[in-house]
């Protein structure tokens, strides 16, 4: 049996002490992890102490009390009963910025406590631009993700006073060969296997300012599969399913399934780019509508439909309209032609 060990390994900087001790067996065949790690460190000073370079300057307080026994065939095998991990890890006031941020992160607390199941977050409340998110939740295959490439497996529940999606979507700019930088679209990373519980009492997309919205997202297979998901917007609701992919070469995928109900034909038909091309007639529309709306087609880097790429099919009922002829010239025009046609008192009930 080939042994590795180190007794302990002590880092102390300014008034914060760091101490780590681990031993390895079995390298050759089945190796044993048997590690410990315990104290505090405020990331702001590790630059002080080591030569590490940084495009930007770290922030935060970590502390941590953290105990781990496991052998490597019990992590490949997902044998997570012999895996022995006990303690805890917080960071707080954690601040970071860099390219593959949409703007920068900031985590005021996280709490992470370690059992043999499970890696449990208790707390995480973070901010970004204008958006927070509070998280709770659980990580199933730590170790696998770690040390062996598998599949990260997580369920959480979110949070959130108000949130952005522009705030987290950074598209990716690379440089080609020639000196050209080339900009991609934003890609759902493959090693995720997560389910997600989501409230958020505001959510800004684009242009859309929706209220109460709440739902279930699923991400696998680099693709996100959105289920329940309801909220407030237009003076009715909307209710959706669908998927969002990033798996296949070229610009992401999307497929969704709409249930609008009572909503403003005059705001959801104009206000949504969307909406407007596939039903330009609306905008001469006053009233409400139910509606089913199935629409599939590419996405743009910055993960808004393509218009250009979007097919489907729209079945509606139509509540207490009436036409605003002013908003057609068609209508406009038979209106000052035709003297006993008067658009205004058209019945459109269906």
């Amino acid at each position: 049996m080939i042994l590795c060990e180190f007794r302990q390994l002590i880092i102390a900087i300014d008034q914060d002490v760091f101490n780590a001790k681990a031993n390895f067996r079995n390298l050759t065949e089945n190796p044993l992890i048997d590690a410990a790690l315990k104290g505090t460190i405020n990331l702001a000073n590790v630059t002080k102490a080591y030569p590490v370079k940084l495009d930007k300057p770290l922030t935060g307080i970590l502390k941590a009390d953290v105990t781990t026994k496991f052998d490597m065939k019990s992590v490949e095998t997902s044998q997570y009963q012999n895996i022995q991990n006990a303690g805890n890890v917080s960071l707080s006031g954690f601040k970071y910025e860099g390219p593959e941020m949409a703007k920068p992160f900031e985590i005021k607390n996280t709490s992470i406590t370690f059992n043999p199941n499970q890696i449990k977050l208790n707390e995480f409340d973070a901010k970004t631009g204008e958006s927070d998110i509070q998280v709770t939740g659980g990580l199933d295959n730590f170790y696998g993700f770690m040390f062996k490439d598998q599949v990260l497996k997580g369920n959480f529940n979110m949070n959130s006073t108000k949130l952005v999606v522009s705030d987290f979507m950074s598209p990716t700019t690379t440089t080609t060969d020639d000196g050209k930088k080339t900009t991609e679209a934003v890609k759902i990373p493959s090693f995720l296997d997560c389910s997600l519980t989501a409230k958020a009492e505001t959510v800004i997309y684009d242009n859309l300012n929706l209220k109460n919205v709440s739902g279930n997202l699923a991400i696998k297979d680099e693709a996100i599969a959105l289920s329940n998901l309801k909220m407030d917007v237009f003076g009715g609701s909307i209710g959706l399913t669908g998927t969002v992919s990033t798996k296949e070469k070229g610009q992401p995928k999307f497929a969704m399934d709409l249930g609008l109900n009572a909503v403003n034909i005059a705001e959801s038909f104009t206000q949504v780019e969307m909406l407007k091309k596939i039903a330009p007639i609306a905008n001469v529309i006053n009233g409400k509508l139910n509606s089913t709306i199935k629409l599939s087609g590419d996405l743009t880097n910055d993960m808004t439909p393509n218009l250009k790429t979007i097919s489907g099919d729209l079945m509606g009922q139509l509540l207490s309209t009436t036409i605003n002829e002013k908003n057609s010239t068609l209508l406009t025009a038979l209106s000052s032609n035709v003297k006993f046609l008067d658009p205004s008192k058209l019945n459109l009930m269906m």
